[in-house]
């Protein structure tokens, strides 16, 4: 499992990484991927007495499909504007070098 910052427009869920690492080696490997999105979770029980009642309740989805690396430059810019939309109103500015050295998730 691994927690990490996304961004979705038209049907395509965005997300960014280092260039290498673990989770990179292996995606390289094999692109299969399941995504979950959970939210306001929230601790329900039946019995407050009984441990076996206790269960979270939680919207959430499930996402199956293959990652796909998108390098080409500009589109990696378009990743980081969608990706950064799900978390603010700014527009942001990104270095060369700081695009060059992401890996963008697709």
């Amino acid at each position: 499992v691994l927690p990490m910052n996304f961004g979705y427009e038209d049907e395509i869920i965005y997300l960014h990484s280092a260039q290498e690492g673990h989770s990179i080696s292996i995606l390289e490997k094999n692109p299969n991927v399941c995504i979950t999105f959970c939210t306001d979770p929230k601790l329900m029980w039946q019995d407050e007495e009984v441990a076996c009642s206790y269960r979270v309740r939680a919207d959430s989805v499930i996402c199956r499909g293959k990652v796909v690396f998108e390098d080409e430059y500009d589109e990696k810019v378009n990743a980081l504007n969608i990706i950064m939309r799900q978390y603010s109103d700014r527009e942001f500015s990104y270095s060369a070098p700081s695009v060059k050295n992401v890996k963008i998730w697709k």
